[in-house]
């Protein structure tokens, strides 16, 4: 049997053949994978590769697009662990820091993702663009980011400054210290003695009444007590010769508050003692001198002094009990 073929279909046949032989021929390329582990997001490029490398914001994910070429012919991503497929040139991943090696090639990159990435570029001429956090290496030759803005320098008018005009000087008030007074020092008005009759008790103590003065700060000083001397007939010339001869019979010191009396006992010497009695036991009345010496705080020494009498208490008499026979 004979078959008879029409040239011009014949043709086309080969024509379909030889073409589905370059496609056979023609790599698939697919090796540019993306994968996602341990919280890190990987991208790596096959050798050859020209890559379009688009990672961008996705929903809660990110969106990883390949639209690059291998001799011609659409790369077709591989998407591993981590990652699922949206289509033979794109995935889904978790939206996490991106490690990016784009190979070999003149390759173009776009990482718009908002998180932080490690972009290698590789061999060839590279560009596109990162973000500001991104780390980019030196390879990567016309990737930018965007530039920082920089706040201007103050302009500075040079014109004629302003000069602010001088203050008003501060003067402090003066301070004015109240005066001080100082309190009355003891002895700056010396005591009196009031006219008084001074008592002698048994035991030969005289008791000599002191005042002092409001004003005087407190009274300080000695009480001394002195009587006239007593001269026999036979010295009776010498004790004219010494009008002011007298004999001291006893002191004693004193001190009474400012504006108050007070009763000074002084005791008596023995001999002292002896001449006033004597003196009251031949009737005559006993004359005596008070002196009342004070130092002021300026050690003024001021003496006052009051003539006074003497008067021994009376002995009591025991009354004798008669015994009735």
């Amino acid at each position: 049997m004979r078959v008879s073929v029409n040239p011009g279909r014949l043709r086309a046949l080969l024509a379909a053949g030889g073409l589905l032989a370059v496609l056979a021929w023609a790599p698939a390329a697919h090796a540019a994978t993306v994968s996602e582990a341990g919280g890190k997001l990987s991208y790596a490029a096959a050798t050859g590769e020209a890559n379009h490398l688009t990672i961008a914001p996705w929903g809660l994910s990110l969106k990883v697009t390949e639209t690059g070429t291998r001799n011609g012919f659409p790369i077709a991503l591989t998407v591993g662990y981590g990652c699922w497929r949206l289509s033979s040139t794109s995935a889904a991943c978790p939206r996490t820091g991106a490690t990016v090696n784009l190979g070999d090639g003149n390759d173009v990159v776009n990482l718009t993702d908002g998180v932080t990435d490690s972009l290698t570029c590789g061999a060839g001429n590279d560009s596109g663009s990162a973000e500001t956090a991104d780390t980019v290496a030196a390879d990567c030759e016309a990737v930018t980011k965007p530039v920082v803005p920089v706040d201007p320098a103050p302009v500075v008018d040079p014109g004629t400054p302003t000069v602010d005009p001088p203050a008003d000087p501060v003067v402090d008030p003066p301070v004015v210290n109240p005066p001080i007074v100082d309190p009355l020092a003891t002895n700056s008005v010396p005591p009196t003695l009031p006219p008084q009759t001074v008592g002698i008790s048994a035991s030969g103590v005289a008791t000599v009444l002191v005042a002092c003065p409001a004003d005087s700060g407190g009274c300080r000083g000695v009480v001394t007590i002195t009587i006239p001397a007593i001269a026999s007939r036979r010295h009776a010339k010498v004790a004219a010769a010494r009008k002011a001869a007298t004999v001291k019979v006893g002191s004693a010191k004193f001190n009474v508050a400012a504006g108050k009396s007070k009763r000074v006992p002084v005791r008596l010497s023995k001999r002292g003692r002896q001449r006033i009695l004597r003196g009251r036991s031949r009737g005559r009345t006993r004359r005596a001198r008070i002196s009342v010496t004070t130092r002021a705080a300026d050690g003024t020494t001021t003496v006052t002094t009051q003539d006074v009498t003497l008067r021994p208490r009376a002995k009591s008499k025991k009354k004798k009990h008669k015994t009735h026979g």
